[in-house]
C-alpha cells in the first residue's frame, strides 16, 4: 500500500465524490465491488476515517447493505449481493462503526461461498 498515493487521493474531495457516484446501486456490480474493495484499503487506515465520514461514505456504504436494494446489484447472479454486503460491512468495521451493520450482516457468510 502506497501511504503518498493514499493520501492525495483521499486529500481531493473530488476524487471521493466521484467514488459516491460510482457506488450508484444501478452500476455493474463488478465495479461496485472494486469501489468497495478500493475504499475498504483506504479504511484501514484510521487517519482517514474522518474524512470518509465526512464525505458521506458510512451512509453511501449502508445504503448497499440494505436487504431492499439486492435486486438491483443482483441483475446477473445472487453471488454480487453477498460480495457488496461483505465488502460495504469490511468498510464499516474498520471504520469503527460495527454497531451499524450488527443485524443486516453476518461478515462471515461470505465463507460459505
Amino acid at each position: 500500500q502506497d501511504q503518498n498515493f493514499q493520501l492525495k487521493f483521499i486529500e481531493n474531495k473530488q476524487n471521493l465524490s466521484i467514488i459516491i457516484d460510482m457506488l450508484n446501486i444501478n452500476n455493474d456490480p463488478h465495479l461496485i465491488c472494486l469501489i468497495l474493495q478500493t475504499l475498504g484499503i483506504i479504511a484501514l487506515n484510521p487517519n482517514f476515517h474522518e474524512v470518509l465520514t465526512q464525505a458521506d461514505i458510512p451512509d453511501t456504504v449502508l445504503h448497499l447493505i440494505l436487504p431492499a436494494d439486492e435486486m438491483f446489484y443482483t441483475n446477473q447472479t445472487t453471488k454480487f449481493a453477498r460480495y457488496v454486503k461483505h465488502l460495504g460491512a469490511r468498510i464499516l468495521v474498520y471504520m469503527g462503526l460495527l454497531t451499524k451493520i450488527s443485524h443486516k450482516v453476518n461478515l462471515f457468510d461470505i465463507l460459505g461461498m
